[in-house]
């Protein structure tokens, strides 16, 4: 029997954005996919990683992201999901996110 043995590089942050669009009115829109290597996960990279998918908006007015685990030989495994309400908080911490 073969045994082969995976690593993980790092975390994939997806999701979907809640925006505010000229005019006062709102909108869903998909995130653009971002990857952070294992080592460099940081509350701050993590906020950085939300976006409006290129759309264009107003502001970010909240986020549901979803973090997967990314492995070397390209699999992803889900991890979590978080809520981020802007102006973001910055308690994910309290979520399992450390600085």
């Amino acid at each position: 029997m073969k045994t082969k043995t995976i690593t993980q590089t790092g975390y994939l942050i997806t999701g979907v954005a809640r925006i505010s669009l000229w005019g006062n009115s709102e909108g869903e829109v998909e995130m653009d996919k971002t990857f952070i290597p294992y080592s460099e996960l940081t509350k701050r990279k993590l906020l950085n990683a939300i976006n409006d998918g290129q759309f264009g908006c107003e502001s970010i007015i909240l986020a549901e992201v979803e973090v997967f685990i990314v492995y070397n030989n390209g699999s992803k495994e889900y991890d979590r999901t978080i809520q981020v309400t802007y102006p973001p908080h910055l308690l994910l911490a309290t979520k399992g996110i450390t600085v």
